[in-house]
């Protein structure tokens, strides 16, 4: 499918802007991937550019080198707290190397979502997520984080069964007592 980039009714775009579609363009092109149409859109209802929209839309699809030239063209524009919304959501997905790049790129290993989950709870909470839990680990997330409904990444990883990671975290320094009964 080819890539179509109109923005004949949008807003004029600086430079640096236009430069960076051209090469997320490129690259999807010779990648074959339609950056457009899946994801966030790069544009938002008012019809300025949206750079947050196109690093959730390179941390959807788990491409490190988009992220990393999202953050370092649009830094400067970007919500303060969207590398960290971005991680939360490489967490949520699954996707290994967003969250290593991400955290590569100044995100908070401590943010918190609004019932107070970090990426760390979120990563012992799915199954199959050791490594992503293992890079947040290593990172400096704290193993003994405690949301606002008192859920702990070593009890959440208890309950669904992951004794990988419950070994894991106990290495980093969870409290024994927060990992309840392994199922």
């Amino acid at each position: 499918m080819p890539v179509v980039l109109n923005i004949s009714r949008q807003r004029p775009l600086g430079l640096l802007a236009g430069v960076v579609l051209f090469l997320l363009t490129l690259a999807a092109l010779v990648s074959g991937e339609d950056w457009f149409s899946a994801g966030p859109a790069s544009f938002n209802a008012a019809g300025s550019f949206d750079a947050e929209g196109l690093l959730l839309t390179a941390t959807y699809k788990d491409d490190p080198v988009a992220i990393r030239q999202v953050i370092s063209s649009f830094g400067m524009i970007l919500p303060s707290d969207a590398a960290n919304l971005a991680l939360i959501t490489a967490v949520t997905q699954g996707h290994g190397k967003a969250v290593a790049e991400l955290l590569r790129c100044g995100a908070a290993v401590e943010h918190r979502t609004l019932q107070g989950r970090t990426p760390l709870l979120l990563a012992a909470g799915t199954p199959g997520d050791d490594a992503i839990a293992d890079l947040l680990l290593n990172a400096g997330a704290d193993p003994n984080a405690i949301s606002n409904l008192g859920e702990t990444p070593a009890g959440e990883a208890a309950k669904i069964g992951d004794r990988a990671l419950v070994k894991l975290l106990l290495s980093h320094g969870a409290e024994s007592r927060t990992v309840g009964s392994i199922d």
